[in-house]
């Protein structure tokens, strides 16, 4: 770490919070071409390109979702809005289906699941942004551990986060407190990861 982004890091007044709005026109601007970034926090993050690890466990997931909520939207790799500083794009972001068009991306969603090889620790910060907006329940499918990680009961004071963690191991299984789900066997998600 540099002098400089040390001296940031220890006062953060020192650095510029960009807006969803601020991003979102970089964006239309091509600032970002050829490039996967998100906002979290007024930060803009570069997000790791995606291996085969990864698709595989979001590929068994997507086919795990959309068999069993045809009553929801299933929303993949798509951003959500929770504040007007972050726009994160969760792996999925399970919505209810709208009755309109609408214009932005939803500020809350009733599941989120993330998943993670190489970004746990940005994937766990991000709980309090989620839990922050009322997100029912976030899942972090932690493919190094082999465990998915299920944070329910979403708290605003005196810091947003999740009163309930639950770690799942490879051997147990992972049951939706907010979705009519049927309990998810780890080993499923992570089968040929």
């Amino acid at each position: 770490m540099t002098i400089v982004e040390d001296v940031l890091l220890q006062d953060p007044d020192l650095t510029h919070r960009f807006t969803r709005g601020e991003y979102q026109r970089m964006a239309k601007l091509g600032l970002f071409e050829n490039k996967r970034v998100e906002l979290l926090n007024g930060r803009i993050l570069d997000m790791p390109p995606q291996d085969e690890t990864h698709v595989t466990a979001v590929s068994n997931l997507l086919e795990f979702l959309a068999e069993n909520l045809k009553s929801h939207r299933v929303r993949c790799q798509a951003p959500v809005s929770p504040d007007d500083y972050s726009e994160p794009e969760p792996d999925f972001a399970v919505v209810p289906r709208p009755t309109k068009v609408k214009k932005d991306h939803p500020a809350t969603a009733l599941l989120i699941i993330e998943v993670s090889n190489t970004t746990l620790a940005r994937d766990r910060a991000k709980a309090a942004i989620y839990a922050a907006a009322g997100v029912k329940e976030y899942w972090i499918v932690n493919l190094r551990g082999r465990t998915i990680e299920q944070y329910t009961s979403p708290q605003s004071a005196p810091e947003p986060h999740y009163a309930s963690r639950q770690i799942h191991k490879e051997s147990g299984t992972v049951q939706c407190t907010v979705l009519p789900l049927p309990p998810l066997p780890v080993e499923d998600c992570l089968r040929w990861v």
